[in-house]
């Protein structure tokens, strides 16, 4: 394993090749450079996590290790843990980022504690590989596999507390889960797409499949939540945005069928724009209602994009494209080249929004027994809103804001999670 100093230049060397015309047409006024250098993993990477409050990326990958570095100009590889004899496909830190979940093809979920040791094993969480986790509300855990199985569990103990075997008589998935996302008004609700063609939602509260979307002759593979709430977009094998009205579960109320191969990864930048990884290699950021292919801001090669995160700050977005190395792209001025994008439109969606967005949150609050874990709004807000929580975190801690050495401020915030490495 080791840092790719030249590596990282296949964004910057596109832009540097294209001509001032082809140069505007993908980046817009503004080109889009790689500040951090790739990083060359051990062996193929699956899964991507990135650290809430440090300088610091795991990997997981195909051979079952779980590689944990810390990025910047000089990215340095702090640990490799061997934890599965099989591929580990799914990757999520804890809020607090003193836990690191890692989940396996063997169906079994391994934590890692903040000394990186391993702090509890589940042997057999699913009868089937694990295809996809999330950490959500504080403490918990959502996983899926590929009979379509949801599962949700309280890490605090290691134990489930909700369990949704694939079937279609109970609403269920039936095919392997693709993605999750998390919204914590106006109820706690889970969303999981399927490649069955379906979106399935998960009342947190009732522990209930409440709805499951009609069936789509393609397959769902990612979700994000748009438009402060009122919308779910997911990204379909077929490159295709579908768009649904929240609390509108049955069919989609729009759709986008412009993008010419599959969506594999979403990652909202606000609430009108987000970035879809593709199946061609290429990260392209769409505009939501209006629907519009705005700029591609960086292609891989051919290899589909298998995983997309952003940096705590969301000033950095983190890329593997079925090969072992990590790309990682400067996402630090995207924000204002989304409201570009879309003058006005951001404003109007936002008043609309308003009304909508008080309602989700009176009906929250209307409980007061509710349990507070639950009530932890982890909705996924976006770049913008990382960026916001980085600064936010920055001042309640006395610290300055990161500025243009990014491996300085590698202990920024909370604890260390590599301090007795």
């Amino acid at each position: 394993a080791s840092a790719s100093p030249s590596g990282c230049a296949r964004q910057g060397a596109m832009a540097a090749a294209m001509n001032p015309d082809e140069m505007t047409r993908r980046f817009g006024d503004e080109v889009f450079g790689a500040a951090v250098p790739d990083i060359k993993a051990d062996s193929v990477v699956l899964d991507i996590a990135m650290h809430p409050l440090q300088d610091v990326c795991a990997f997981g990958s195909i051979a079952g290790t779980v590689e944990l570095w810390k990025y910047g100009r000089a990215p340095v590889q702090v640990a490799s843990k061997a934890l599965f004899k099989d591929s580990c496909r799914s990757l999520s830190f804890s809020a607090d980022g003193n836990r690191l979940f890692a989940a396996g093809k063997d169906g079994s979920i391994v934590a890692l504690d903040a000394t990186g040791a391993e702090a509890a094993r589940i042997p057999d969480a699913h009868s089937s590989a694990i295809t996809r986790s999330l950490h959500f509300a504080s403490v918990m855990l959502a996983t899926g596999d590929e009979d379509g199985t949801v599962a949700v569990w309280d890490m605090r103990v290691s134990k489930p507390v909700m369990r949704f075997e694939g079937s279609a008589r109970k609403r269920h998935l039936t095919d392997s889960v693709s993605a999750f996302a998390f919204s914590a008004s106006p109820g706690p609700t889970l969303l999981a797409t399927s490649t069955d063609g379906t979106l399935g939602v998960v009342n947190l509260r009732t522990a209930r499949v409440t709805d499951r979307s009609d069936q789509l002759e393609d397959e769902h593979l990612s979700v994000a939540i748009m438009k402060g709430g009122r919308k779910v977009v997911t990204g379909t094998l077929e490159g295709g945005l579908c768009i649904f009205s929240w609390g509108k579960w049955g069919n989609m109320d729009d759709r986008y069928p412009g993008l010419p191969d599959s969506i594999e990864r979403l990652v909202p930048v606000d609430g009108d724009c987000l970035l879809a990884g593709c199946g061609d290699g290429s990260v392209r950021l769409l505009q939501v209602q209006p629907n519009r292919d705005v700029l591609t801001l960086a292609e891989l090669g051919d290899n589909s994009i298998e995983a997309m995160v952003p940096s705590r700050d969301g000033t950095l977005l983190a890329l593997s494209a079925q090969d072992d190395v990590v790309t990682f792209v400067d996402t630090s001025s995207l924000a204002e080249t989304a409201a570009a994008a879309s003058p006005g439109v951001g404003a109007a969606a936002a008043a609309a929004a308003g009304g909508s967005s008080r309602a989700r949150a009176a009906a929250a609050a209307d409980s007061d027994d509710d349990d507070d874990d639950l009530d932890s709004d982890e909705d996924g807000d976006g770049l913008v809103g990382a960026a916001a929580r980085a600064a936010a975190a920055a001042r309640a801690a006395g610290r300055p804001l990161r500025g243009v050495s990014r491996g300085a401020a590698a202990g920024m915030g909370g604890s260390d999670f590599f301090s007795d490495m």
